[in-house]
């Protein structure tokens, strides 16, 4: 009689420990799985920020072009009025030798 109480304790507490066991195993697999479901986000998340970096180092670099184009026609627009101020001179050198020569005067 007592090896068949020992028996049926034992098998009372094996089935206790199983089913403390299986509590757990379920516990670990529900965190397993919001892990996984964090990783995910962390990972969308990344790759947003890869997008947005990838478009502001787009748009940095079209600022950079048209800074450069700007800068280009304002040196462009400077030579033209150095140049346009010399003609002008010029011009009114001409003008007043025209003036000279038409009056005579020396």
């Amino acid at each position: 009689m007592l090896a068949g109480k020992q028996l049926k304790s034992r098998v009372s507490e094996g089935k206790k420990v199983t089913a403390e066991a299986t509590e757990s195993f379920h516990a670990i697999s529900s965190d397993i799985s919001m892990m996984a479901s964090v990783i995910q986000q962390i990972s969308d998340a990344t790759r947003e920020q890869e997008i947005g970096v990838r478009q502001i180092s787009l748009a940095m670099s079209n600022i950079d072009k048209a800074t450069q184009k700007s800068q280009n026609a304002v040196s462009s627009s400077s030579e033209s009025s150095s140049d346009l101020v010399l003609q002008s001179e010029k011009l009114e050198k001409t003008a007043e030798n025209i003036g000279i020569l038409i009056k005579g005067e020396k």
